[in-house]
């Protein structure tokens, strides 16, 4: 990965990342390597998680977690993600302004972290999506706005997502005005998820939606024949 901060594989702890701007203007890509502003990584990742679900059914934790770390107070803007993190647990990101990037906080197997009272503007997929094994985060009091950007490029994603084996998000008192096709999405073999307090506005398909299995393998947004699980 590259970026404009970088925590590497070693599971580093107790780091706080604050009051930085940072600008990536027109960059989400080199060599194959996504560019994001803060990128936070536990010991040995899994490489390919949606192979390893749909192989074993679930996703390896890391052999080392990175852990208690505070991202405050920055500005970042553009860039493929403004925060990546795949691996970490007991993490705080709170008081951040992302704009303009694909997805403002990407979670992939992160345990125990907490995303609240920041301002995720822009965005071209989600603001936030906990992904593949994010289990027990809280995402609450954002301001999520969209903005005016092409219906055609967010992929059926929703700006709030609870995505692929990941289990008990709390979503709260967020305040959420997208165009984009669902607001909050929680969906597939995701369980003991909660959706609560939140002010939502817009979602040209659902503004929360819940899907059990997507008929077309990995592709979101195809309905489902049934609900299954506790959401």
């Amino acid at each position: 990965f590259s970026g404009g901060a970088y925590a590497d594989a070693r599971a580093p702890s107790n780091i706080t990342i604050s009051g930085n701007i940072i600008n990536l203007p027109n960059i989400t890509s080199v060599s194959g390597y996504t560019v994001n502003g803060i990128q936070l990584l536990g010991a040995n990742q899994s490489t390919n998680p949606s192979a390893d679900y749909q192989s074993l059914g679930y996703i390896p934790l890391p052999s080392a977690w990175a852990d208690n770390f505070t991202i405050t107070n920055n500005q970042i803007t553009d860039g493929y993600y403004a925060i990546g993190a795949q691996g970490i647990q007991n993490c705080q990101i709170y008081g951040n302004t992302f704009n303009s990037q694909k997805r403002a906080v990407q979670l992939i197997n992160c345990l125990a972290n907490l995303v609240h009272d920041n301002r995720m503007l822009n965005f071209t997929l989600s603001a936030v999506n906990c992904s593949f094994g994010s289990n027990n985060n809280n995402i609450t009091n954002n301001f999520v706005r969209r903005g005016s950007v092409p219906l055609a490029v967010d992929n059926y994603e929703a700006a709030l997502q609870s995505y692929v084996y990941s289990k008990s998000n709390i979503f709260d008192g967020n305040d959420v005005d997208t165009n984009g096709r669902y607001a909050i999405y929680l969906g597939v073999d995701v369980s003991y998820n909660i959706v609560q307090n939140n002010r939502v506005s817009g979602g040209t398909l659902s503004s929360i939606a819940v899907e059990a299995d997507w008929i077309n393998g990995m592709s979101p947004g195809v309905p489902a024949a049934a609900l299954r699980g506790s959401c």
